[in-house]
């Protein structure tokens, strides 16, 4: 597969930008980034009525379960839910998070430009059975 001029750059720059975050908090939760929470998407629809997608957010394991926080993993005592982190001052409204991996859609473009040659190819040889 061949990647586009921007989906390169865009992998480069989140590259940089993880490693200069990962040098700062080099044990942050991986799961949840460091945010202290886990975000997904559910089916919010009756059985058999479709697809009704509806934000989920969950508390991560870090916190519930391992006592630890979510940025810089400092190990806290028992009784801890999360409210602030006495190492780093990390909160639930801290804005500093790991930052998310681009997208890379060049798959899509080669799927889509193999469609179109496929369908051009049908077409062309449509026309050419027309001419018989």
């Amino acid at each position: 597969m061949k990647h586009t001029k921007q989906c390169l750059e865009q992998q480069a720059r989140y590259k940089k930008d993880i490693a200069a975050f990962e040098a700062k908090y080099p044990n942050y939760c991986r799961a949840c980034g460091g945010g202290g929470a886990i975000y997904g998407v559910e089916n919010g629809a009756p059985w058999g009525e479709g697809y009704w997608p509806m934000p989920t957010v969950d508390v991560c394991g870090c916190i519930e379960v391992s006592l630890r926080c979510p940025l810089c993993g400092h190990q806290h005592d028992e009784g801890w839910e999360g409210e602030s982190c006495e190492a780093c001052a990390w909160t639930w409204d801290s804005q500093e998070t790991a930052p998310d991996e681009p997208e890379c859609m060049c798959w899509m473009d080669e799927e889509w430009k193999a469609e179109a040659d496929a369908a051009l190819r049908e077409t062309q040889v449509d026309a050419l059975a027309d001419t018989y």
